[in-house]
């Protein structure tokens, strides 16, 4: 929690809490509606919901980077004879469906990241700043 705020203002409302969370489900969609309509409005966020916003949209950007980042080195490394069977034996087992529920098939990967979001919903639902340890450092430094 910021320190210049007093903890009875520091209190967010039910609605920031669910602003935050859609933030999160969202991969940072809601976050960046509400701080184009706050820009457009000239209001001013609280700063647990900022600090939800600004985390959501750069762990968006995070996973984008990391993803394209990833998928271009195990190109290049495809093309090495030895490298080529072990990244398609671990992209089968990494990608191959463990949970059908329907048309929905969720992979290693998908769980994880399910499991990261609701970790991070439900510390946001209960009115905290859930600490990601490099992430939370960047944001903290760039918003208090």
């Amino acid at each position: 929690m910021p320190p210049c705020y007093s903890y009875q203002n520091n209190i967010p409302t039910m609605s920031e809490r669910i602003i935050a969370v859609l933030s999160y489900v969202t991969s940072g969609i809601v976050g960046i509606i509400w701080l184009l309509l706050a820009t457009i409005t000239k209001s001013n966020l609280k700063p647990f919901l900022k600090y939800h916003i600004m985390q959501s949209i750069f762990l968006m950007l995070l996973y984008y980077l990391a993803a394209h980042l990833l998928i271009f080195i195990l190109n290049i490394l495809a093309y090495v004879p030895f490298f080529n069977a072990i990244i398609s034996t671990l992209n089968f087992f990494l990608n191959i469906s463990l949970v059908n529920l329907g048309p929905f098939h969720m992979s290693i990967i998908n769980i994880f990241i399910f499991l990261f979001i609701i970790y991070l919903s439900i510390g946001t639902l209960r009115g905290r700043y859930v600490y990601i340890p490099w992430v939370s450092n960047v944001i903290k430094g760039n918003i208090f």
